[in-house]
């Protein structure tokens, strides 16, 4: 996944910030935001967002030599290795 940059324009002479989903002006000047509220939300919810959050997960973590660390279905805090591996560590007790 390639890294989005902010859309920057001038805006008569004015720097601007434009959302790269429906190019509406996020803000007057320069900032490093992508989306506008209402498509941050929408981008959130999609399939798109899964997939680049589990990409930037694996490249942090698998990509490091580091297991991947989270909760399981059971309750267990776990370690999850890139061969398949998984060590329970804790149960967690009542959500703490």
């Amino acid at each position: 996944m390639e890294k989005k940059k902010p859309i920057h324009k001038f805006n008569g002479g004015n720097g601007a910030t434009l959302c790269h989903t429906c190019s509406v002006i996020i803000n007057t000047g320069f900032t490093d935001d992508l989306y506008c509220d209402k498509c941050i939300l929408d981008y959130l919810k999609s399939e798109q967002f899964v997939k680049d959050f589990s990409e930037i997960v694996e490249r942090d973590t698998w990509g490091k030599g580091l297991p991947k660390i989270y909760i399981n279905d059971e309750g267990y805090i776990v370690e999850h290795y890139k061969d398949g591996k998984i060590i329970k560590l804790k149960k967690v007790k009542d959500g703490k």
